[in-house]
């Protein structure tokens, strides 16, 4: 898998006043049209059949390596979904741990070399004496609206949030009060994504950090899929409480 040392982290939360950061709530119709192909075969004659039997039987384990392939992809895309998931809750649960293993090294990565080194340095501050919080919870209701953005938007170079990403949640379950958003952009891993959101770099209020270890936060989805200019993207919907549609 390439490298992608170029990752892009951006937050966004809905709250009680301490914690408002503006965000637009404007309803915009998101809903993504697909549409079905019929394969239509012509009519051949009989001098024809061995060789365009040929041709389907050669065409069909195509479309078979092409089926194994997509299948490798998916599972491939859920493991790190999940690992994600698994490594924010380290993060929550055992700070001082998932610092050790995954903020520390990066004091001597390249990105450390050419940025400097502050901002890990106050990520391992913080992880060290921050209060433990409770694990999330994982929601299919949340994933699927965090891979709906994925879908949409990692087909083409755009970055950030959709001006309705609200009530795009709001599409899949009710939400108790609550609710944030991550996104990052590159990386080529689970851990990279997730160490590149707890250290936040040049993000102002350290939103994704917050997010993440956030004691409101108790369920959430991840979507992790290909970007167009990214090579890959994270979606992380948050939220104090949710309740799936049946």
């Amino acid at each position: 898998m390439k490298k992608y040392f170029a990752l892009l982290v951006i937050a966004v939360l809905m709250t009680m006043p301490a914690w408002v950061v503006s965000s637009c709530e404007e309803d915009i119709d998101g809903s993504v049209v697909s549409s079905d192909t019929t394969t239509v075969r012509k009519k051949v004659s009989t001098d024809d059949v061995n060789d365009n039997d040929a041709k389907d039987d050669a065409k069909d384990d195509d479309a078979k390596k092409d089926e194994d392939n997509n299948g490798g992809n998916d599972a491939e895309q859920k493991d790190i979904e999940h690992e994600f998931f698994d490594l924010m809750n380290l993060a929550r649960t055992q700070p001082k741990i998932f610092s050790e293993r995954h903020i520390k090294p990066l004091l001597n990565s390249m990105e450390a070399k050419l940025y400097g080194s502050d901002d890990i340095l106050e990520c391992i501050a913080e992880l060290d004496t921050i209060t433990p919080v409770e694990p999330l919870k994982w929601s299919d209701g949340l994933h699927r609206a965090a891979a709906e953005w994925v879908d949409e938007q990692g087909a083409t170079t755009e970055i950030g949030h959709a001006s309705n990403w609200s009530a795009r949640i709001k599409k899949y379950g009710s939400v108790k009060s609550w609710m944030g958003e991550n996104i990052s952009y590159g990386g080529s891993s689970a851990a990279d994504m997730v160490s590149n959101l707890m250290v936040d770099r040049g993000t102002s209020g350290r939103g994704h950090r917050r997010n993440i270890m956030s004691p409101l936060a108790s369920v959430v989805g991840v979507a992790v899929g290909p970007h167009k200019s990214y090579g890959y993207m994270s979606v992380t919907e948050f939220t104090d409480g949710f309740t799936e549609k049946e």
